[in-house]
C-alpha cells in the first residue's frame, strides 16, 4: 500500500473529483448506424431506430461482470445461441475495484468486461454503476465506440427511440467512488421526452433498483443464518455464502433501492432492469414478485450477477413483457 501524507491525499482526492465532474461525453457524432439489417440515426445525442417496428424485441441481460472475464465470455457464448436475440443490456458494474484511491486497472477492466458482448455485432446499451469514475468509464466509452459501431452508451445518449421499446439510462449507484456517478444527479438529468415519444412501452436501465416496498423484491438485502446458527450480517460475505454453502436461510430483508426511480416506475416507465444486489435474481411488479415466462404489464428485473454466472433474457411484445433467468453452471 502506498502510503501518503494528508496534503498529497487530499490533492488526488481533488484532481479525482474534478475528473469525474468533467464528463467528456460529447464524442457522438451524427452518424447513420446499420445492424442486422436495421437502420439507426445518432443525432445530438439521440438514437432512433429507422426501420423496421419490431414485433416483439428480445434483450439479453448482464449486470455486474466486476472484471470476471471468463464469466462474460461463458454469457456471451450462451447470448450467441438464443435464437431471435436482438440486443444486449449491461446494466453496470463492468469494473471490479471500488473505492481504492486510485484504480490504475479500471479502464482495462471497462473495456475487458464489454469486448465479449461487442463481439457478438448486436447493439449493446451500456451504463455505469457504482463501481465506475466518469473518467475511466467515458474515455472507454469514447474509445471502443471508434471501434464498434454497435456500442450505444446511456450515460451519455438521452435515449433510444426502438420500434418496440423506448430506453433510458440512469448511471450510479449509492455509495459510489470519487469521481463517480452522482445517482441524485443523473435522475435529475432524465430528458423527459423519452417518455412522451410514441406509444411504446418504457425500459429503463439502471445499476440501483428502484425502492419497492415487499420482501423478496430486487431490492431487498438479508442477513444470512447459517445451518450452525451463524448470522452474518455483511451482505457481501452473506453473498457468498448463499452462493456456495447448503442449508442457507435469508432472514430480516430489508427494502433499499433508490426512492427517486420507484417515482419513476410509478408515474412514466413500465419495464426496468437493474443489478447491484448480486443474487437477488428474478422479477416483481410494484407490489409482488413475478415468475418467469409470463407476460405482464409491469416488469422490473433483476438477472442476478454475472460475476456468480448469471445473467437473463428480457422479451417485450407490445405493451408486455417477460423475463427468463440464464445460469452457466
Amino acid at each position: 500500500m502506498i502510503k501518503m501524507n494528508k496534503l498529497e491525499s487530499l490533492a488526488i482526492t481533488s484532481l479525482l473529483f474534478l475528473a469525474g465532474c468533467v464528463s467528456n461525453n460529447s464524442y457522438l457524432a451524427s452518424r447513420n448506424i446499420v445492424l442486422n439489417n436495421k437502420t439507426y440515426s445518432v443525432r445530438q445525442n439521440e438514437l432512433k431506430q429507422e426501420t423496421n417496428h419490431f414485433d416483439q424485441i428480445k434483450f439479453g441481460v448482464v449486470s455486474d461482470i466486476h472484471n470476471k472475464i471468463e464469466k462474460a465470455e461463458k454469457v456471451a457464448e450462451r447470448f450467441k445461441k438464443i435464437e431471435g436475440l436482438d440486443a444486449i443490456i449491461i446494466a453496470g458494474d463492468t469494473a471490479k475495484t471500488f473505492l481504492s484511491l486510485i484504480n490504475f486497472n479500471e479502464k482495462k477492466q471497462i473495456k475487458d468486461s464489454l469486448i465479449p458482448f461487442l463481439e457478438i455485432g448486436k447493439p449493446v446499451y451500456v451504463i455505469a454503476g457504482n463501481h465506475e469514475t466518469k473518467n475511466a468509464y467515458f474515455s472507454v466509452m469514447k474509445r471502443l465506440a471508434k471501434q464498434y459501431d454497435n456500442l450505444f452508451d446511456l450515460a451519455t445518449l438521452k435515449y433510444a427511440d426502438l420500434k418496440g421499446v423506448n430506453i433510458f439510462g440512469v448511471s450510479g449507484g449509492n455509495p459510489s467512488p470519487i469521481g463517480g456517478f452522482s445517482l441524485e444527479r443523473e435522475i435529475n438529468n432524465v430528458d423527459n421526452t423519452v417518455f412522451n415519444l410514441d406509444k411504446d412501452p418504457v425500459l429503463m436501465i439502471t445499476h440501483l433498483p428502484p425502492r419497492f416496498n415487499h420482501s423478496k423484491a430486487i431490492d431487498c438485502i438479508y442477513d444470512v443464518k447459517k445451518e450452525s446458527g451463524r448470522i452474518i450480517k455483511n451482505r457481501h460475505k452473506g453473498e457468498k455464502a448463499i452462493y456456495k454453502e447448503r442449508g442457507i436461510k435469508r432472514i430480516n430483508p430489508r427494502n433499499r433501492g433508490e426512492g427517486g426511480l420507484r417515482s419513476l416506475i410509478i408515474n412514466w416507465v413500465d419495464f426496468s432492469i437493474s443489478g447491484h444486489y448480486h443474487l437477488n435474481e428474478g422479477a416483481n411488479n410494484l407490489y409482488k414478485n413475478i415468475l418467469p415466462g409470463t407476460f405482464v404489464y409491469k416488469l422490473f428485473m433483476n438477472p442476478g450477477a454475472c460475476q456468480y454466472n448469471m445473467a437473463g433474457i428480457l422479451t417485450i411484445k407490445g405493451d408486455k413483457a417477460k423475463y427468463e433467468l440464464l445460469r452457466m453452471d
